[in-house]
């Protein structure tokens, strides 16, 4: 007996035997046999059938990170100088599944020219399904800076005090009591803070591709 809808043994019952006798074993779960069809039944936990081909089972496993603010994933600590980056490789499956990351960027003390520069981007995005937001303090917080944004899309975000304008930005700094720092600088200021990555897909059917996103602390 296999799975065709015939009653191939002559017993009076098509497919009358268990799945995996009908169609034969798959990846990372259990197969069906379905309308004389096999067809993959059910995946292991964590496992998925992305692709729809009965052949490789549940082919793509999830990455296991979580899916909430409250509960993101820690990358540790980036300090500023030296500077310092890291790299997280993970997929969303299922399609609706959301990554989230935190990490803690360290402002070391300054005297002259504050190098504090969080940069988050991707170095992967297959087809560019993916999307991030960057979000500094707290998770409803959401980071634009210098134009660059990355709430809604864009592939990098960037929050930094290593500029200059008459407002903003502590290069050049001094650490001088407030209101004695002087023309043309700005406070050294600490501006250390947690800040955490919301990563999720853009519009469209799931896939196992990986993205890879780069967190970097200092750099230019």
């Amino acid at each position: 007996e296999v799975c065709n809808g015939l009653d191939d043994d002559c017993n009076g019952v098509a497919d009358d035997r268990d799945p995996v006798s009908l169609c034969g074993s798959i990846a990372n779960g259990t197969p069906s046999c379905t309308g004389g069809t096999c067809r993959v039944g059910t995946c292991s936990s964590t496992f998925y059938d992305v692709d729809g081909t009965f052949s490789n089972g549940c082919e793509c496993q999830a990455d296991g990170y979580a899916d909430t603010c409250t509960a993101a994933a820690s990358l540790g600590t980036l300090s500023d100088s030296p500077a310092s980056s890291l790299t997280v490789s993970g997929n969303l499956v299922p399609g609706a599944e959301e990554d989230w990351f935190s990490f803690n960027a360290a402002d070391t003390a300054d005297t002259t020219c504050d190098v504090f520069n969080v940069v988050v981007q991707f170095l992967a995005n297959p087809s560019n399904q993916f999307r991030f937001d960057l979000y500094r303090g707290s998770c409803g917080t959401s980071v634009t800076c210098s134009g660059i944004g990355g709430v809604g899309g864009a592939n990098v975000a960037q929050w930094r005090t290593n500029y200059y304008t008459a407002t903003d930005g502590e290069c050049p700094c001094n650490n001088n009591p407030e209101g004695s720092v002087g023309a043309g600088t700005h406070r050294c200021i600490d501006n250390s803070a947690t800040f955490f990555v919301r990563v999720y897909r853009a519009a469209g059917g799931a896939t196992c591709d990986l993205y890879q996103l780069q967190v970097s602390n200092g750099g230019p």
